[in-house]
């Protein structure tokens, strides 16, 4: 018998990062497509505690998102949630820097929201 000499890793993902990355997100369509509000806030509530456990964007902005989603599945058809989903947030940004361009907005303001959303959601693929 021969012993490690290495650590042994998860190959796909640890419990944690299944739970808020994948199942959470599923729990939350599902309690709402019931109507199961209060589940789904639950949910919600725990999905924003993970993020001082893990620190990661995806988990910050994981139940802002989905709400966005619940929102916009309410008031649209399945096609023009995910055409919105992605036009809403690139057309706040171009808004944002021709407001900046025109002088009627903080240059920090801007550029913060147009690297963070258009650049790093939109042009850039995520690894995820």
């Amino acid at each position: 018998m021969s012993a490690r000499d290495r650590a042994v890793s998860p190959f796909y993902w640890t419990l944690a990062e299944f739970c808020a990355d994948e199942l959470l997100p599923f729990v939350f369509a599902c309690y709402l497509a019931r109507k199961y509000m209060w589940r789904a806030a639950i949910v919600l509530v725990l999905l924003t505690l993970y993020y001082p456990i893990t620190l990661s964007k995806v988990a910050l902005f994981t139940p802002v998102w989905l709400l966005f989603f619940a929102l916009l599945s309410r008031i649209f058809e399945a096609k023009m949630t995910v055409i919105l989903s992605l036009l809403v947030p690139l057309a706040a940004g171009l808004t944002l820097l021709t407001l900046f361009r025109m002088g009627l907005m903080p240059e920090q303001v801007a550029i913060n929201y147009f690297g963070v959303v258009n650049f790093r959601m939109a042009a850039i693929p995520s690894n995820t």
